[in-house]
């Protein structure tokens, strides 16, 4: 009889103790709106400006104007002429594919240098040559148009490929005429390339 008693006690008391909380919250919440009224501020204008690109100081640009003067068989080719790194263009070895070294790294399918083309990173993490490879075989010369090379792993901007160095590439993006090129070797080999677009004032193409 005592437990039930004891019981009806708690069931009535604690609901009254938990409202008096409440009251007493809600008289210093009053209280504080009432010490420090509330402030409307003043409307806020936030404008992004894009940050300026650090190009470090191992950098080498390779100019337009200087691709479109060097005679080459291929992309490899091309970096060898004018970039001034070294090229492999049949890799080092059976089974190993063209690639580049910068400061004696990466004469393995390319594996320590970050190769980008137009913003997009080409390094495959993984694959049957080795993790990193990246390949420029499958890119015409003759629609590079700019070549930025990074020596060394001073730029973040790379990713986590950029450990020799790292080779931006920026393709033609319209042309306003029609070129082709021609060129020969042994066995009867010919090969040729056809570029053609054009540049209008809102738009353009590369074919």
């Amino acid at each position: 009889m005592r437990l039930v008693k004891s019981t009806l006690l708690l069931v009535l008391v604690v609901p009254l103790l938990l409202n008096a909380q409440e009251m007493k919250q809600d008289t210093l919440a009053r209280n504080k709106q009432s010490e420090f009224p509330p402030v409307q501020l003043q409307e806020v204008t936030v404008i992004g400006v894009a940050a300026q690109r650090q190009v470090p100081l191992s950098t080498t640009n390779v100019s337009p104007a200087t691709i479109q003067h060097t005679v080459a068989t291929d992309s490899w080719d091309l970096l060898r002429q004018t970039a001034g790194i070294e090229v492999h263009e049949q890799g080092q070895g059976p089974g190993f594919a063209s690639d580049a070294s910068i400061r004696g790294f990466s004469s393995d399918h390319s594996t320590d240098i970050a190769l980008w083309v137009d913003g997009v990173p080409v390094n495959e993490p993984v694959n049957g040559h080795a993790e990193g490879y990246d390949d420029l075989s499958l890119l015409f010369p003759e629609l590079i148009k700019s070549v930025e090379i990074t020596k060394g792993p001073v730029s973040p901007l790379y990713g986590n490929f950029d450990i020799a160095g790292a080779i931006n590439i920026r393709t033609l993006e319209r042309v306003d005429k029609t070129t082709g090129w021609l060129s020969g070797g042994s066995n009867g080999h010919t090969e040729g390339t056809l570029v053609t677009g054009f540049d209008g004032e809102n738009s353009g193409s590369v074919l």
